[in-house]
Protein backbone atom coordinates (compact mmCIF):
# COMPACT_ATOMS: atom_id res chain seq x y z
CA UNK A 1 0.00 0.00 0.00
CA UNK A 2 2.82 2.33 0.90
CA UNK A 3 4.20 1.67 -2.79
CA UNK A 4 1.70 2.18 -4.35
CA UNK A 5 0.98 5.37 -2.70
CA UNK A 6 4.41 6.89 -3.45
CA UNK A 7 4.17 5.60 -6.74
CA UNK A 8 1.11 7.85 -7.01
CA UNK A 9 2.81 10.80 -5.52
CA UNK A 10 5.44 10.74 -8.43
CA UNK A 11 3.44 10.11 -10.94
CA UNK A 12 1.37 12.97 -9.43
CA UNK A 13 4.67 15.65 -9.43
CA UNK A 14 5.32 13.99 -13.17
CA UNK A 15 2.56 15.54 -14.14
CA UNK A 16 2.26 18.84 -12.55
CA UNK A 17 5.90 19.28 -13.55
CA UNK A 18 4.75 18.95 -16.82
CA UNK A 19 1.66 20.69 -16.95
CA UNK A 20 3.83 23.71 -15.27
CA UNK A 21 6.49 23.41 -17.87
CA UNK A 22 3.79 23.37 -20.94
CA UNK A 23 2.24 26.61 -19.30
CA UNK A 24 5.87 27.96 -18.72
CA UNK A 25 6.23 27.26 -22.57
CA UNK A 26 3.47 29.02 -23.61
CA UNK A 27 4.05 32.19 -21.63
CA UNK A 28 7.63 32.16 -22.90
CA UNK A 29 6.47 31.65 -26.46
CA UNK A 30 3.81 34.54 -25.98
CA UNK A 31 6.50 36.56 -24.29
CA UNK A 32 8.52 36.13 -27.57
CA UNK A 33 6.67 37.59 -29.62
CA UNK A 34 6.13 40.71 -28.14
CA UNK A 35 7.86 44.13 -29.08
CA UNK A 36 10.95 44.62 -26.56
CA UNK A 37 9.62 47.31 -25.28
CA UNK A 38 5.61 47.94 -25.84
CA UNK A 39 4.39 51.33 -26.79
CA UNK A 40 0.49 52.36 -27.31
CA UNK A 41 -0.14 54.86 -30.32
CA UNK A 42 -0.38 57.87 -28.09
CA UNK A 43 2.89 56.94 -26.57
CA UNK A 44 4.69 56.30 -29.65
CA UNK A 45 2.98 60.08 -30.93
CA UNK A 46 4.51 61.85 -27.86
CA UNK A 47 8.03 60.10 -28.79
CA UNK A 48 7.49 61.04 -32.52
CA UNK A 49 6.19 64.47 -31.75
CA UNK A 50 8.94 65.26 -29.22
CA UNK A 51 11.83 63.97 -31.90
CA UNK A 52 10.59 66.44 -34.23
CA UNK A 53 10.43 69.07 -32.56
CA UNK A 54 13.82 68.45 -31.09
CA UNK A 55 15.48 67.76 -34.27
CA UNK A 56 13.75 70.89 -35.68
CA UNK A 57 14.53 73.78 -33.10
CA UNK A 58 18.08 71.98 -32.80
CA UNK A 59 18.83 72.74 -36.97
CA UNK A 60 17.95 76.58 -36.72
CA UNK A 61 21.39 76.94 -35.77
CA UNK A 62 23.51 73.79 -36.57
CA UNK A 63 26.47 73.74 -35.00
CA UNK A 64 28.60 70.56 -34.27
CA UNK A 65 26.66 69.58 -30.92
CA UNK A 66 23.00 70.70 -32.55
CA UNK A 67 23.80 68.45 -35.18
CA UNK A 68 25.01 65.32 -33.17
CA UNK A 69 21.80 66.05 -30.77
CA UNK A 70 19.46 66.42 -34.19
CA UNK A 71 21.37 62.84 -35.34
CA UNK A 72 21.09 60.99 -32.35
CA UNK A 73 17.57 61.72 -31.66
CA UNK A 74 16.79 60.69 -35.28
CA UNK A 75 18.23 57.28 -34.90
CA UNK A 76 16.83 57.15 -31.60
CA UNK A 77 13.58 57.53 -33.00
CA UNK A 78 14.45 54.73 -35.15
CA UNK A 79 15.17 52.26 -32.71
CA UNK A 80 12.04 53.10 -30.56
CA UNK A 81 9.99 52.04 -33.77
CA UNK A 82 11.86 49.08 -34.61
CA UNK A 83 11.69 47.74 -31.06
CA UNK A 84 7.91 48.43 -30.44
CA UNK A 85 6.77 47.38 -33.32
CA UNK A 86 4.33 44.55 -33.47
CA UNK A 87 2.31 42.71 -36.21
CA UNK A 88 -0.99 45.24 -35.57
CA UNK A 89 1.13 48.32 -35.42
CA UNK A 90 3.52 47.63 -37.76
CA UNK A 91 2.40 49.72 -41.17
CA UNK A 92 2.35 52.81 -39.01
CA UNK A 93 5.41 52.46 -37.38
CA UNK A 94 7.85 51.42 -40.02
CA UNK A 95 7.70 54.21 -41.85
CA UNK A 96 8.13 56.24 -39.14
CA UNK A 97 12.00 54.29 -38.72
CA UNK A 98 12.90 54.33 -42.04
CA UNK A 99 12.06 58.09 -42.37
CA UNK A 100 13.98 58.65 -39.39
CA UNK A 101 17.09 56.50 -40.92
CA UNK A 102 16.53 59.38 -43.92
CA UNK A 103 16.52 61.97 -41.59
CA UNK A 104 20.15 61.15 -39.85
CA UNK A 105 21.00 60.68 -43.45
CA UNK A 106 19.93 64.13 -44.75
CA UNK A 107 21.72 65.62 -40.70
CA UNK A 108 24.61 63.95 -41.82
CA UNK A 109 25.15 65.39 -45.09
CA UNK A 110 24.57 68.54 -44.00
CA UNK A 111 21.09 69.27 -45.71
CA UNK A 112 19.73 70.67 -42.72
CA UNK A 113 16.93 72.51 -44.74
CA UNK A 114 15.96 69.26 -46.33
CA UNK A 115 16.11 67.57 -42.92
CA UNK A 116 13.70 70.25 -41.24
CA UNK A 117 11.18 69.79 -43.61
CA UNK A 118 11.46 65.62 -43.35
CA UNK A 119 11.33 66.42 -39.62
CA UNK A 120 7.83 68.54 -39.64
CA UNK A 121 6.59 65.28 -41.55
CA UNK A 122 7.13 62.90 -39.12
CA UNK A 123 4.52 62.87 -36.77
CA UNK A 124 1.76 62.71 -39.67
CA UNK A 125 3.28 59.67 -41.68
CA UNK A 126 0.92 57.47 -43.50
CA UNK A 127 0.74 54.05 -42.88
CA UNK A 128 2.42 51.50 -45.00
CA UNK A 129 0.34 47.96 -45.13
CA UNK A 130 3.55 46.82 -47.79
CA UNK A 131 6.24 48.33 -45.26
CA UNK A 132 9.40 45.54 -44.77
CA UNK A 133 8.70 44.83 -41.15
CA UNK A 134 12.37 42.90 -40.78
CA UNK A 135 14.82 44.58 -37.93
CA UNK A 136 17.20 46.25 -39.52
CA UNK A 137 20.89 46.52 -37.61
CA UNK A 138 20.73 49.89 -36.17
CA UNK A 139 23.63 50.16 -33.15
CA UNK A 140 27.35 49.93 -34.76
CA UNK A 141 25.80 51.03 -37.89
CA UNK A 142 23.71 54.30 -37.70
CA UNK A 143 24.83 55.01 -34.51
CA UNK A 144 28.29 54.40 -32.65
CA UNK A 145 27.73 53.29 -28.68
CA UNK A 146 29.27 56.73 -27.64
CA UNK A 147 26.97 58.67 -29.49
CA UNK A 148 23.74 56.83 -28.05
CA UNK A 149 24.76 57.21 -24.79
CA UNK A 150 25.98 60.97 -24.94
CA UNK A 151 22.01 61.92 -26.07
CA UNK A 152 21.83 61.22 -22.38
CA UNK A 153 24.56 63.46 -21.32
CA UNK A 154 25.38 66.87 -20.58
CA UNK A 155 24.29 69.48 -22.39
CA UNK A 156 27.25 71.00 -23.13
CA UNK A 157 27.94 67.20 -24.70
CA UNK A 158 24.97 67.67 -26.82
CA UNK A 159 22.86 65.56 -24.65
CA UNK A 160 19.48 66.40 -22.83
CA UNK A 161 20.33 66.20 -19.34
CA UNK A 162 18.93 62.72 -18.32
CA UNK A 163 21.90 61.15 -16.52
CA UNK A 164 21.80 63.91 -14.18
CA UNK A 165 18.47 64.19 -14.17
CA UNK A 166 17.69 61.01 -13.23
CA UNK A 167 20.41 61.07 -9.82
CA UNK A 168 19.29 63.98 -8.84
CA UNK A 169 15.94 62.84 -8.71
CA UNK A 170 16.70 59.78 -6.43
CA UNK A 171 19.23 62.05 -3.85
CA UNK A 172 16.37 64.42 -3.56
CA UNK A 173 14.12 61.86 -2.43
CA UNK A 174 16.37 59.39 -0.67
CA UNK A 175 14.69 60.35 3.24
CA UNK A 176 10.91 59.16 1.97
CA UNK A 177 11.72 57.07 -1.10
CA UNK A 178 9.10 58.13 -3.13
CA UNK A 179 9.22 60.28 -6.00
CA UNK A 180 6.51 62.89 -5.71
CA UNK A 181 3.74 63.56 -7.11
CA UNK A 182 5.14 66.79 -9.14
CA UNK A 183 7.63 64.55 -11.11
CA UNK A 184 4.78 62.14 -12.21
CA UNK A 185 4.42 63.74 -15.18
CA UNK A 186 4.63 62.60 -19.04
CA UNK A 187 8.44 64.17 -19.53
CA UNK A 188 9.62 61.44 -17.41
CA UNK A 189 7.73 58.36 -18.26
CA UNK A 190 8.60 59.63 -21.62
CA UNK A 191 12.25 59.72 -20.91
CA UNK A 192 12.25 56.04 -19.42
CA UNK A 193 10.84 54.73 -22.39
CA UNK A 194 13.65 56.34 -24.51
CA UNK A 195 15.90 54.48 -21.92
CA UNK A 196 14.22 50.98 -22.13
CA UNK A 197 14.99 51.62 -25.93
CA UNK A 198 18.24 52.54 -25.28
CA UNK A 199 18.78 49.18 -23.37
CA UNK A 200 17.44 47.04 -26.11
CA UNK A 201 19.57 49.07 -28.48
CA UNK A 202 22.98 48.64 -27.18
CA UNK A 203 22.84 44.92 -26.24
CA UNK A 204 24.43 44.25 -29.81
CA UNK A 205 26.89 46.44 -29.49
CA UNK A 206 30.90 44.99 -29.10
CA UNK A 207 34.09 46.66 -28.37
CA UNK A 208 37.02 45.27 -26.34
CA UNK A 209 35.89 45.43 -22.91
CA UNK A 210 32.44 43.52 -24.52
CA UNK A 211 34.32 40.71 -25.90
CA UNK A 212 36.18 40.19 -22.52
CA UNK A 213 32.09 39.51 -21.00
CA UNK A 214 29.55 39.85 -23.08
CA UNK A 215 26.76 37.69 -21.33
CA UNK A 216 27.54 40.60 -18.25
CA UNK A 217 27.17 43.42 -21.22
CA UNK A 218 24.06 41.89 -22.11
CA UNK A 219 22.72 41.37 -18.76
CA UNK A 220 23.27 45.33 -17.87
CA UNK A 221 21.67 45.84 -21.34
CA UNK A 222 18.73 43.50 -20.40
CA UNK A 223 18.09 44.99 -16.52
CA UNK A 224 18.55 48.77 -18.48
CA UNK A 225 15.85 48.18 -20.37
CA UNK A 226 13.41 46.29 -17.72
CA UNK A 227 14.03 49.09 -15.25
CA UNK A 228 13.55 51.97 -17.39
CA UNK A 229 9.93 50.19 -18.39
CA UNK A 230 9.35 49.58 -14.36
CA UNK A 231 9.80 53.34 -14.04
CA UNK A 232 7.62 54.05 -16.84
CA UNK A 233 5.11 52.37 -15.81
CA UNK A 234 4.84 53.29 -12.03
CA UNK A 235 5.11 56.56 -13.35
CA UNK A 236 2.01 56.11 -15.48
CA UNK A 237 0.12 54.73 -12.88
CA UNK A 238 1.49 57.76 -9.99
CA UNK A 239 3.11 55.17 -7.84
CA UNK A 240 5.89 56.99 -6.33
CA UNK A 241 7.66 54.41 -4.26
CA UNK A 242 7.63 52.15 -7.39
CA UNK A 243 9.01 54.65 -9.31
CA UNK A 244 11.81 55.37 -6.86
CA UNK A 245 12.46 52.07 -6.52
CA UNK A 246 12.67 51.26 -10.22
CA UNK A 247 14.65 54.75 -10.41
CA UNK A 248 17.53 53.34 -8.20
CA UNK A 249 17.60 50.40 -9.52
CA UNK A 250 18.02 51.83 -12.91
CA UNK A 251 20.91 54.35 -11.50
CA UNK A 252 22.79 51.10 -10.14
CA UNK A 253 22.39 49.60 -12.95
CA UNK A 254 24.14 52.11 -14.80
CA UNK A 255 26.69 52.80 -12.17
CA UNK A 256 27.55 48.85 -12.01
CA UNK A 257 28.04 49.16 -16.00
CA UNK A 258 30.06 52.23 -16.14
CA UNK A 259 32.80 51.10 -13.89
CA UNK A 260 33.11 47.74 -15.68
CA UNK A 261 32.83 48.64 -19.09
CA UNK A 262 33.63 52.54 -19.49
Amino acid sequence: MLVHTRRCSLCLALLLGHSLFLLDNRESTAQAGMPAVPLSDAEFAQLTEQTARLVYDALKKPDDLAQEKARSAAVLLAAVAQYSQDAANAPRRVPVRDTAFRLSALIKAGKFDDARKLAESLPGLSADEKAKTAAVPIIMKQIEMHEAMRHFGSAKEGGNGAEKRLYDLQTANQKTRTLPAREMKDDLMLLALRLAVTGELVKDHMDAKVKLKPAVWKQHAEEMRRYSLDLARAVEKKDGAAAYKALGNLNDNCNTCHAKFR
